[in-house]
């Protein structure tokens, strides 16, 4: 993985350049506000606070019912494991393991550790926290994270038992995506409590939550790690992207994230702000088959699909090193990526002949179904640039934007052609990456896709504690799925975070978290 700092100009014209040598769909066309509303982004400027102005920081303050992003969250609340910028699994709140046997894990926990509330970081608060995940009054939306968990067993103080009812060789990057811990008194609150509590071990207090607009904190100077280098750090929603530019630029924000192609064109050459990038990124994005519906359920088609695409001219017309081309199914930042994959070339002659040996030598007509809004960077472009490919081998390609919601109630109904979207598998483990969308089994397998020997590896996979035994069934599953093509697998992200020169202590992230624990205004 590469990290990028860019604070050049880039040239514009010969990026346009390059960009009318492709279909007149990939046109460029920023739209800039004129002017900046600086109301409510108090204290930018102050040099003991960093404002971070986010799509989407977080929409609520207890940990364990949060559906989005845990930018905000992360620096309240901590697991027991987690990963770091490279994201490498690194000891937390635990400072070691031990696997006692296929369903039984032996944690050793951090002593001297206090809640932000005073108490003491025991063994107490894990089995509350753990067991609150899963137990199905809580409702949290993370416990398919930790289904196979049965119970927490105390030791001592500093010493737990985590119990599974199978053997779960996915519990240790599970734990570094959810499980963050609560205090253990805390099991007497309610739900609605525990969110306006909001106490955590982390290197931040929660001063101030209000949803949809700002998460204000202070830093924990009682914190066991390395201690903040800022008094305060703000997180604010702005969902529109021109917006948060704006702010940056303003000197209003001094960290954005979001940001298109075109706006980071137009940041790097501001002498005021840098952009840090990473990648590759775990987001995978893709073309979804509906398996189980003409013409798709036929592989011949999938694959002639997959190569009437132009990813890598894609990749650098469009995405300008925002995406790196899919090789695998999986990305090069997550456990178990297979690297040894044979590429499908871009070849628009051989996917004519066998769309012809598919039974459709005069191409068809389908409906790709894409996100309102752009969820994705420079989505709308590259839906309009596939389509335009597409039709170059007689696949005629009619648009269908829906909002996420209406749209995934189409997926689940199985009505639908094929989707453009991404997958984001946090835990940057080979579990979550594969399970979900391609085991056949109800929830995240949406393509319909089915394979009894792809079905047995993701199971041994999730079962084996052995790491090298999990990556080697993941490779071989891989190995099925680049055959079978149940996705087109498009692009591997590389994620970038705009902010100002001053701001030190903050990188893009593979994850696309934005950290703040070592956030420092020169």
């Amino acid at each position: 993985m590469g990290e990028t700092w860019i604070n050049a100009r880039i040239g514009r014209r010969t990026l346009i350049s390059r960009l009318l040598r492709t279909s007149g769909a990939l046109a460029l066309g920023v739209g800039l506000p004129s002017g900046v509303v600086t109301s409510g982004y108090a204290g930018a400027a102050k040099k003991d606070t960093v404002v971070a102005a986010l799509g989407a920081p977080g929409n609520v303050a207890d940990p364990h019912q949060l559906t989005e992003l845990q930018h905000a969250v992360r620096h309240i609340y901590e697991p027991l494991v987690v990963r770091d910028d490279e994201l490498k699994l690194k000891p937390n709140l635990a400072v070691g393991w031990e696997i006692v046997d296929p369903k039984t894990w032996k944690f050793t926990l951090r002593k001297d550790v206090k809640f932000h509330n005073g108490e003491k970081f025991t063994a107490e608060a894990v089995k509350f926290s753990l067991e609150r995940i899963v137990n199905p009054d809580t409702k949290s939306p993370q416990a398919a994270y930790l289904a196979p968990l049965e119970k927490v067993d105390i030791v001592d103080d500093y010493t737990v038992l985590i119990r599974t009812k199978t053997p779960f060789g996915a519990l240790l990057p599970n734990l570094s995506y959810t499980g963050h811990m609560l205090p253990a008194s805390y099991a007497k609150l309610d739900l609605k409590t525990i969110g306006e509590k909001a106490t955590g071990t982390g290197p931040f207090k929660l001063v101030e939550f209000k949803k949809g607009e700002a998460w204000t904190m202070e830093a924990n100077m009682d914190y066991w790690g390395t201690k903040p280098k800022v008094n305060k750090v703000v997180f604010k929603e702005i969902k529109e992207a021109n917006t948060r530019m704006a702010a940056l630029r303003a000197g209003e924000a001094d960290v954005i994230n979001g940001i298109s192609p075109d706006q980071e064109e137009a940041l790097a050459r501001d002498p005021n702000v840098v952009i840090s990038r990473k990648g590759p990124a775990v987001m995978t994005r893709y073309l979804l088959f509906n398996n189980g519906r003409k013409p798709f359920d036929d592989k011949r088609v999938r694959q002639a699909t997959f190569m009437a695409t132009d990813r890598e001219g894609l990749a650098k017309t469009v995405l300008r090193g925002r995406g790196m081309v899919g090789k695998a199914p999986i990305s090069p930042a997550v456990f178990g990526h297979n690297p040894n994959l044979k590429p499908w070339p871009y070849d628009p002659e051989r996917a004519k002949k066998m769309l012809a040996e598919a039974g459709y030598p005069n191409g068809f007509t389908v409906t790709l179904m894409q996100w309102a809004g752009n969820l994705y960077t420079a989505d709308d472009l590259v839906a309009q640039a596939l389509i335009e490919q597409l039709g170059n081998v007689g696949i005629t390609v009619k648009l269908d934007v829906k909002e996420v919601q209406t749209g995934v109630a189409m997926l689940i109904a199985h009505n639908y052609d094929f989707n453009i979207a991404a997958w984001v598998p946090m835990t940057a483990d080979g579990d979550q990456a594969l399970f979900s969308p391609y085991r056949s089994i109800p929830g995240g397998n949406r393509s319909f896709y089915k394979n009894e020997e792809v079905d047995r590896l993701l199971d041994e996979g999730r079962a084996s504690p052995d790491q090298t035994q999990r990556e080697k069934v993941y490779l071989r599953a891989q190995e099925l799925l680049w055959e079978d093509v149940p996705y087109a697998w498009l692009f591997h992200d590389v994620e970038a975070l705009a902010m100002r020169k001053n701001l030190k202590g903050v990188v893009a992230r593979p994850d696309n978290m934005v950290r703040l624990f070592e956030a420092a205004i020169e």
